[in-house]
């Protein structure tokens, strides 16, 4: 008695938790449910329109010899089913309405009503596992003995269980409208952006570059998507974005966008600097530059001579004839900090560049 005091204690606890977990609740009449939407990876499912996680532990669709796996205790509580687990003989119980459904793990029958069904006469290995604690069954099986109609769409791995009710075809994929297709910049947290689709609840943006997955994120319900900063590095993407509705998810777009992320190109230091030539020698003798930057160096030949009516600056390789009016010399200054000497032709009047970090 003990036992199964604690056995009902632990199911009840998994129910309460399962609640507390969920994004929303499954509506109050279960048994008004006609559309249950399942996508293999997604622990979130869709009771109608309403989204709600699968279980407590995020527990999501898998694919096992070819066939959809889920523990399908939310499948049945959504319908006002109830499912028991029998520790000993390692059996999965399902009674919903007149159906009651006995699943063995590894076992390739279930026992419907009393009587033994083969879960998948076209494959014998199709049986219930357990996978990573959780008991996983065969929807397609356990759904069509409910008495729903399964679908499958391949492209979006969508399971679609209806119980009645008019099939609900999924979203269309929604129209992307920025940034431009094959668009390029530097920008390393692109914002993306589509149309909004008919029927559509939530959207997920997924990002590749080349065939690795760089970020999928599901759940969106704005129109828009700022990539997080600190994921994209200089190369080209290609993005997608589906719908999510009732009716299950879209298939991504038949041709992807794409997007280049550039380097940034750091334009050097451009700095302008004035020397008048006087009878006296230049004017100012000594001139300030930055470390690496493009010097435009204007030089007034206000009172040339026949000593300065030519400038050298050995260590730039500069020697340049002055004359009256404007003289205009342009260099690269050396990248580290220093001192540039120049002077007259004939050395006798000088002056120097003092080079500033």
């Amino acid at each position: 008695m003990n036992r199964r005091r604690g056995i009902a204690l632990v199911v009840l606890l998994g129910i309460v938790m399962s609640s507390a977990w969920a994004p929303s609740v499954v509506p109050a009449d279960a048994a008004s449910v006609k559309t249950i939407v399942l996508r293999v990876g997604d622990p979130i499912m869709q009771v109608d329109a309403v989204r709600t996680f699968i279980d407590s532990t995020g527990a999501v669709p898998v694919i096992i010899q070819g066939r959809t796996m889920l523990p399908v205790r939310a499948i049945v509580e959504a319908l006002g089913g109830t499912v028991s687990w029998d520790a000993a003989r390692r059996a999965v119980g399902v009674v919903f309405g007149a159906r009651n459904l006995e699943l063995i793990i590894a076992k390739s029958f279930a026992v419907v009503n009393g009587i033994p069904v083969a879960i998948d006469p076209a494959n014998a290995l199709v049986v219930p596992v357990i996978v990573k604690g959780r008991t996983m069954l065969p929807v397609r099986f356990v759904a069509e003995e409910l008495g729903a109609t399964v679908g499958w769409a391949p492209a979006t791995q969508v399971v679609t269980l209806d119980f009645g009710g008019t099939p609900v075809p999924p979203p269309a994929a929604p129209v992307l409208t920025a940034p431009d297709d094959a668009s390029s910049s530097t920008d390393e947290t692109p914002s993306f952006s589509w149309n909004a689709v008919s029927g559509a609840a939530t959207y997920r943006v997924v990002i590749r570059k080349g065939t690795d997955v760089v970020l999928d994120k599901s759940g969106l319900t704005a129109l828009s998507f700022t990539v997080p900063a600190g994921l994209l590095i200089v190369g080209t993407y290609s993005w997608t974005v589906m719908a999510t509705g009732p009716g299950g998810t879209s298939a991504p777009q038949a041709k992807p966008f794409t997007f280049t992320v550039k380097d940034v190109v750091v334009q050097p230091l451009a700095q302008t600097v004035e020397m008048r030539v006087k009878y006296s020698g230049w004017d100012p003798s000594t001139i300030h530059i930055k470390a690496g930057a493009q010097i435009t160096w204007n030089i007034w030949g206000d009172e040339v001579t026949s000593c300065t009516n030519r400038i050298v600056v050995p260590s730039l390789r500069i020697s340049q004839a002055l004359t009256s009016g404007k003289n205009i010399i342009t260099f690269t200054a050396p990248a580290t900090a220093g001192t540039v000497p120049f002077a007259c032709w004939m050395n006798m009047v000088r002056g120097q560049f003092i080079v500033d970090p």
